[in-house]
């Protein structure tokens, strides 16, 4: 764990949690460290919390150890996107950025979110699915390139943290990608009877391109070492307009600096954007009020403090989250956004695109998810039909952030599940189908102006990885 970036009570605490559960045992043999106390930890671990694992641990060393590669990677595809929208680094990550060193909280992962700027017009579909494409095909270059740098940085992460990856059996796995590519649908869900938003409730579909990362280490319920692939190194979300969680593209703040792991040489870059502290406190209120993290409500609230203090000195730590937001809202200024409605994308360059190429830099998808989410699906005749085995999409829904209530879809340009059932069971994928079938929110009369290989290619991407 890199103490420059955390404070040794907040390291100690992670550890505490999420390596030792808590278990004095577990505490005393990794604190000894003696050669007979390896076996003695992986044993107690996997008698005793056989229901947990050391996920978050392997996370934050790897984010830890790779935060200048990372955020390196994120400045090049700002730099590379920045004619089709914006790259924005948020969460945990962007508030690290703004409150004192002590207050700080565990990032394990960095979310960049990707905000398209073309106008939401009849050719905003066709446009979205060529910028996917780019990406894609941009993600699986820089995959292939950090393959050789990040074996490097391994060696370098065993020396500084030994005895970590002594009891979790950290290793690379001898051949194979370190670092894949990945497409993943978060579909949009609506739970509620009426138009209140409820517990559990997915604002928007989202589209996740990410970097992850694969090696090999302990797992507490089987009592070995295996292979893991560790998603979203990096997550890069696209963000739907004018819906939940686009407003971080109306106030950011450009540049960023960051310490190389190897050199401790410091590096300030200005192709990387940040949310704003205005956005975040936005955030996490509407979080809140919408009761999205109800296991994390005090967290939430004192991060809301902690962030608010900067506006108001006179915040206190014990403030209820209401409190905090109605004396900082006043404060929170409204500027242009920072960027315009002038997006353009090369559909020639798109169509060029081999979405195959990198197949070996790509992170193997799930067939189940596949099955669900994209191949099986109805569009009933009668509007209101129950089949059995499926469910409603909620793809003419859509939550207004103004009323916070969930209406429908009007907007012909709008891009959405367009199958209003959809699977609850997944079923072994067809030998033979038609990937251009499944690609998600195309509308036949709506996008017949787009190029068939922009088409065709950007349905495969979810596809790509899986075995013939």
């Amino acid at each position: 764990m890199d103490d420059q970036i955390y404070s040794k009570s907040t390291i100690e605490k992670f550890l505490n949690e999420n390596l030792l559960f808590r278990d004095a045992k577990l505490k005393k043999y990794y604190d000894r460290n003696l050669q007979r106390d390896l076996g003695k930890f992986r044993s107690r671990v996997h008698s005793t919390h056989s229901n947990k694992d050391f996920e978050k641990v392997v996370y934050l060393l790897i984010t830890d150890s790779l935060r200048d590669i990372i955020l390196e990677t994120v400045g090049e595809l700002s730099e590379y996107m920045k004619d089709m929208g914006d790259i924005i680094v948020s969460g945990g990550e962007a508030f690290n950025l703004y409150v004192d060193f002590n207050d700080r909280i565990v990032t394990p992962d960095i979310d960049a979110k990707f905000v398209p700027r073309m106008a939401v017009n009849p050719k905003y579909f066709g446009k979205l699915q060529a910028t996917k494409l780019l990406l894609w095909n941009r993600l699986g270059e820089i995959s292939k390139r950090l393959n050789t740098r990040v074996r490097k940085r391994f060696v370098n992460m065993k020396k500084k943290n030994p005895k970590l990856f002594k009891f979790l059996g950290i290793s690379l796995k001898p051949s194979g990608s370190v670092v894949s590519r990945r497409y993943t649908l978060i579909k949009k869900k609506k739970g509620g009877l009426g138009n209140k938003p409820v517990k559990g409730d997915v604002f928007i579909d989202v589209e996740l391109f990410a970097l992850d990362t694969n090696l090999r280490f302990f797992s507490p319920k089987t009592g070995k070492i295996e292979d893991v692939t560790l998603g979203g190194m990096l997550d890069i979300p696209f963000m739907r307009p004018k819906e939940f969680g686009y407003e971080v593209v109306l106030s950011r703040r450009k540049g960023i600096t960051y310490r190389n792991y190897d050199t401790g040489k410091l590096t300030v870059s200005n192709k990387v954007y940040v949310a704003s502290k205005e956005f975040l406190i936005e955030d996490i209120y509407l979080m809140s009020k919408l009761n999205l993290r109800p296991d994390k409500k005090t967290k939430d609230r004192l991060r809301l403090a902690k962030l608010g203090q900067l506006f108001d000195k006179k915040i206190k730590n014990s403030d209820s989250i209401d409190d905090v937001f109605r004396r900082v809202r006043s404060k929170i200024v409204r500027k242009a956004p920072a960027t315009k409605k002038n997006g353009h994308v090369s559909m020639n360059k798109a169509k060029r695109v081999d979405p195959y190429k990198y197949k070996n830099f790509t992170t193997k998808p799930s067939e189940e998810k596949l099955s669900k989410q994209l191949v099986q699906g109805l569009k009933p005749v009668v509007g209101n039909a129950k089949i059995n085995g499926y469910i409603n999409s909620s793809g003419n829904k859509k939550l207004n952030l103004k009323t916070l209530k969930w209406t429908n879809v009007k907007n012909n340009s709008y891009v959405k599940n367009e199958f209003k059932l959809r699977a609850t069971n997944a079923k072994n994928l067809p030998k033979n189908f038609n990937v251009s079938n499944t690609l998600y929110g195309y509308k036949p009369r709506r996008n017949t102006w787009v190029n068939k290989n922009v088409l065709n290619k950007s349905a495969a991407i979810p596809f790509v990885g899986l075995k013939k």
